[in-house]
């Protein structure tokens, strides 16, 4: 088989089937995470579509939104819990590379782009909720911020044109 010397063959027979196993576990633990993942950020998604549907009042939406965010950072801390889990699994079986003389795991590197991905969906539903709450309180707390720019103009009565007389002001006709 791949025995380097140090082990006979019977340790080696153990190794390997110590390393399908490591093997097998972690990616049953990454599939597991994306699972939860998915099924809590869209839940968290269905969440938002329903609350913008329905006339809920302006203080029920912020516990909804409560509820929304926890279902997101459960999956965060859902993903931290089996990402250990599986990294220690990937990290047995690179142990178990070394010994006997394999690079299956140890020559290849880290996938960054699930972890930003899973990020950018977290940022995403967290911002939503959000938004989602300050759209719904801020007509309950009477700030109006659609009364125009903060900086108003006024023009003299001398210097004003009319629409029905447009000359040139103090052009005296």
């Amino acid at each position: 088989m791949h025995n380097v010397g140090l082990l006979d063959e019977r340790q080696e027979r153990i190794l390997l089937v110590e390393y399908g196993k490591a093997q097998d576990s972690a990616e049953h633990h990454e599939r597991l995470g994306w699972q939860a993942r998915s099924i809590l950020w869209a839940s968290s998604f269905l969440l938002i579509g329903y609350s913008f549907t329905t006339d809920w009042p302006p203080l029920v939406v912020a516990p909804i939104a409560g509820l929304g965010i926890l279902l997101v950072c459960l999956a965060r801390v859902w993903d931290w819990r089996l990402g250990k889990t599986k990294q220690a699994k990937y990290n047995r079986c690179k142990e178990i590379e070394r010994r006997l003389g394999m690079a299956q795991h140890s020559s290849t590197q880290r996938d960054c782009w699930k972890r930003t991905f899973a990020w950018i969906i977290t940022v995403i539903l967290v911002a939503t909720w959000g938004l989602r709450v300050a759209f719904e309180l801020v007509p309950t707390l009477n700030l109006d911020l659609r009364s125009g720019p903060a900086v108003q103009i006024h023009v003299s009565d001398s210097q004003a044109t009319s629409i029905d007389n447009p000359q040139q002001p103090g052009s005296g006709s």
